[in-house]
């Protein structure tokens, strides 16, 4: 009997923007999640990418986003509506901004992996900007940004 053997993913793959398709990479990334989301997401603007969030959340996954107070409360930001669908939302009321951008999907599984770099969650990030994204598929990249994720959740309890 012959064995199918799928292909491995990189533990590391690179995409840019504008123009690039990175918005498109993010919502896959999104979209491939199971069982958890962590977002710490500066802006979060891009309808689509808000939608990929929301869908996560709907489908069962256990999904928190923490996003920066003043970037929450621009006119385009879609924190409130996360919010309103149920998610847990919280934001940032630390000294300064809360500049991260990154997603950890799925920590606790060994299809983990993280989403980073400047690429904000906008889409003036995918059409205008130029942005990079890094999707890191190493534990120990995993883990310390869900232990930075944790520790900023717990800083900004309500």
């Amino acid at each position: 009997m012959r064995r199918l053997v799928m292909p491995r993913r990189p533990y590391v793959s690179t995409y840019f923007s504008p123009d690039r398709g990175a918005a498109d990479i993010v919502i896959g990334f999104i979209d491939h999640t199971t069982t958890t989301l962590d977002v710490a997401v500066y802006s979060l603007t891009h309808p689509r990418i808000a939608k990929a969030v929301q869908d996560a959340h709907e489908r069962g996954v256990a999904v928190r986003v923490l996003t920066d107070k003043v970037q929450a409360s621009s006119k385009y930001s879609m924190a409130g509506a996360l919010d309103e669908a149920g998610l847990s939302v919280r934001l940032d009321h630390q000294a300064g901004s809360m500049h991260n951008k990154f997603a950890v999907s799925d920590a606790a599984l060994p299809s983990r992996a993280v989403a980073l770099g400047s690429f904000n969650w906008t889409k003036s990030a995918d059409e205008r900007n130029a942005e990079s994204l890094v999707i890191v598929r190493l534990r120990a990249v995993v883990q310390a940004c869900q232990d930075e994720f944790g520790r900023l959740w717990v800083a900004n309890a309500p």
